[in-house]
């Protein structure tokens, strides 16, 4: 009896893990760089199809965090299928080619559609403001973007400008939660606890 608790609860472990590893891989479809800290990038267009999640792995550095620029260049340079454009030293993102599909900023009025740019964690605008972590929240620059561990940038293809004063920016937040990894870390911290427990029922007989 004993060995059949035994085997039950690794067999569970086992499951739990490949749960975990299944729930990574649907977050961050495609994983670049190295480093003890990763941020993440989400593309969604219609045009694109799925939102495409890129992990970005980095070591981080506080007097000097790298920027959303740093993470677009890097996400650019591994990807086949995706090439970026940028324009003013870094300002904004222009277009995204992904799969020989090109969609570019619209540069005559009402000037939509667009990339606009949501952000989730680091700083974001001039001056550096910090934005919570966990929600999508307008953000403004690739440049004066500053990373943390764990941040979110978000590039949708909706963006519109208000035609009236004082001309904010119309876009719907991208449709990937930043916090894709709340579940997998719920997921093995309970299947811990109960490995542990059985564990427990079954040297205390």
């Amino acid at each position: 009896m004993k060995r059949y608790h035994k085997n039950w609860a690794i067999c569970f472990a086992l499951i739990a893990i490949v749960q975990l590893i299944s729930l990574s891989k649907a977050s961050a479809q495609i994983q670049v760089g190295s480093g003890d800290v990763s941020s993440f990038l989400v593309i969604e267009a219609v045009e694109f199809g799925a939102p495409l999640v890129f992990q970005w792995n980095y070591t981080y550095v506080p007097s000097n965090p790298f920027t959303t620029a740093d993470m677009l260049v890097a996400v650019d340079l591994a990807s086949i299928e995706l090439d970026l454009t940028i324009l003013y030293g870094g300002t904004f993102l222009d277009a995204m080619t992904y799969n020989s599909i090109t969609l570019t900023n619209e540069f005559a009025p009402p000037y939509s559609p667009f990339w606009a740019q949501w952000v989730s964690g680091g700083t974001s605008g001039s001056p550096l403001v910090a934005k919570p972590s966990g929600v999508w929240n307008t953000g403004y620059g690739i440049t004066s973007r500053e990373l943390e561990p764990g941040s979110w940038d978000g590039f949708i293809f909706n963006g519109a400008y208000d035609s009236n004063p004082p001309y904010d920016v119309i876009s719907a937040a991208p449709t990937t939660a930043p916090v894709p990894e709340s579940s997998s870390l719920i997921l093995l911290a309970l299947s811990i606890s109960l490995f542990v427990y059985v564990r427990k029922s079954i040297y205390s007989r």
